[in-house]
């Protein structure tokens, strides 16, 4: 299914040169990803296995990264109670009993 579902998403970018982004930067931005999706013929987009397989690393890495920085920094304050205890407290003091930020 992921792999449909990226192969989905470069069939359905839509054709135009990068160029063509360039000129109409202001009232058409395309990303990166779009502009190489449609880097083939007008009538084929760019379909090739790596790219897909390039489709799928984009859609999880931010996920993958994120989750190994939170367990890596929870880990590590586990091994120091010290840090842990001032960074509890400072968050306490950053928000209120209901979790809405202090005004100040």
């Amino acid at each position: 299914p992921i792999r449909d579902f990226a192969k989905h998403a470069c069939t359905n970018a839509k054709p135009g040169s990068p160029l063509d982004v360039l000129r109409n930067r202001k009232s058409h931005q395309k990303s990166t990803y779009k502009t190489t999706c449609q880097s083939g013929k007008a009538d084929e987009p760019y379909l090739s296995k790596d790219m897909i397989d390039e489709t799928i690393t984009l859609l999880f890495a931010g996920q993958d990264t994120s989750a190994a920085t939170l367990s890596w920094t929870l880990h590590l304050l586990s091994l120091y109670p010290e840090i842990q205890q001032k960074l509890y407290d400072e968050v306490r003091h950053a928000f209120n009993e209901d979790g809405d930020e202090e005004k100040k």
